[in-house]
């Protein structure tokens, strides 16, 4: 699972970057095998540093359990932020029949 964040600033930025700008959209790609299994559940969070987090949105429905490419409506930052991901897998026909994958962060500053 890889994200991105486009701001109206405009800015863009990937994992591990920081962007600038007060909105921001999500863009979100994901891919995986049948030996990790299909997509179960993405989850997309955001968090302002020092204080709490909370999930911005999850994709829980799959057109292709083993893909996906999709962009967020816009959101907003007020505070120094961050947006990081989560993704859990099923059905595997590895060694585990579940998966996660949690991301880095993409820092907003406003």
């Amino acid at each position: 699972v890889t994200i991105e964040l486009e701001t109206d600033s405009p800015d863009t930025g990937k994992i591990g970057e920081v962007v600038r700008g007060k909105k921001f959209v999500v863009k979100l790609q994901g891919a995986t095998t049948e030996e990790f299994g299909q997509f179960a559940s993405i989850k997309i969070f955001m968090g302002i540093v020092g204080k709490s987090e909370h999930k911005l949105f999850e994709i829980k429905h799959f057109s292709d359990p083993h893909a996906i490419h999709q962009i967020s409506d816009w959101h907003h930052a007020e505070f120094f932020s961050y947006i990081r991901a989560e993704a859990t897998t099923r059905d595997a026909h590895g060694i585990d029949r579940e998966g996660f994958c949690y991301t880095n962060p993409i820092w907003i500053q406003p």
